[in-house]
């Protein structure tokens, strides 16, 4: 007895013929599968087949006859990951089952998307597979500094961002002085983006001191008037005078003292 398997796991495209040996031809067939007289049946589905085989003397045998099939043909895909904003992915598309040698396997870099791969093998069966690529959003960084009050000073830098993949690197409050500064968040799947701000600060404010009047004896008095870089409030030592001038005379060597806010 024979068999040629099915040709794709499902099918129903088997063959099935048996060939008596002894006894005295001619030979009558009879298979239980369809009742068929013939030496060979078509067209079967994967299983056991049996057929009783009578000679010409009426001796019998029964014998069965296995029609086998392939596994079924099965198609996976990996790696179907897209880890950054506007990158593509080495997809990794396999079979099993069927029968070697396979069409359409293989790698494939792909971009965002929905995908429809059809794998075939050797006998033409075939199995689909659909599958979907998408890609984190654009990795986004915002930067907003503070106000420098004082010439010299600091201030505070906030530094966000959003899309991408959590968790970030690199956001959070920052100490920046005057000057140009590049912050750079950094995304779970190594994305980065940078931002450089420039920081001012006020000029430095300064006071002094205009003198007039001439102290030649004893008694004489000054004229002091204070003078400052922009704006100020003043405040004269000794005494706590809070004029931009002062009249003092002068009885002794005598020190004083300006200072300036803005």
């Amino acid at each position: 007895d024979l068999s040629t398997p099915v040709s794709c796991s499902g099918n129903c495209d088997g063959y099935a013929f048996v060939i008596p040996t002894g006894g005295t031809a001619p030979y009558n067939f009879i298979w239980s599968f369809n009742g068929s007289t013939n030496d060979s049946i078509f067209n079967l589905c994967a299983g056991n087949y049996f057929v009783t085989v009578t000679d010409s003397l009426g001796a019998t045998a029964v014998d069965s006859v296995i029609v086998n099939s392939p596994n079924v043909l099965a198609t996976s895909v990996s790696n179907a990951v897209i880890h950054r904003f506007g990158d593509s992915a080495d997809v990794n598309i396999t079979a099993s089952g069927g029968t070697t040698p396979y069409t359409g396997t293989g790698i494939f870099t792909l971009g965002s998307g929905n995908y429809n791969y059809i794998i075939s093998d050797a006998h033409g069966c075939a199995d689909t597979v659909n599958f979907s690529l998408t890609e984190p959003p654009q990795l986004n960084i915002t930067v907003i500094a503070g106000t420098i009050s004082c010439f010299g000073g600091t201030t505070t830098v906030h530094v966000t961002a959003n899309g991408g993949t959590l968790p970030f690197s690199g956001t959070g409050d920052f100490i920046g002085g005057a000057g140009n500064h590049t912050y750079t968040v950094t995304d779970a799947n190594g994305c980065a983006q940078s931002q450089t701000i420039s920081i001012t600060q006020p000029l430095a404010f300064s006071v002094s001191i205009t003198e007039s009047g001439n102290i030649i004896c004893y008694g004489d008095s000054v004229h002091l008037v204070a003078n400052a870089s922009e704006q100020a409030n003043f405040t004269w030592l000794p005494g706590n005078q809070t004029s931009v001038s002062i009249n003092e005379i002068i009885l002794q060597s005598e020190n004083f003292i300006l200072t300036g806010t803005n």
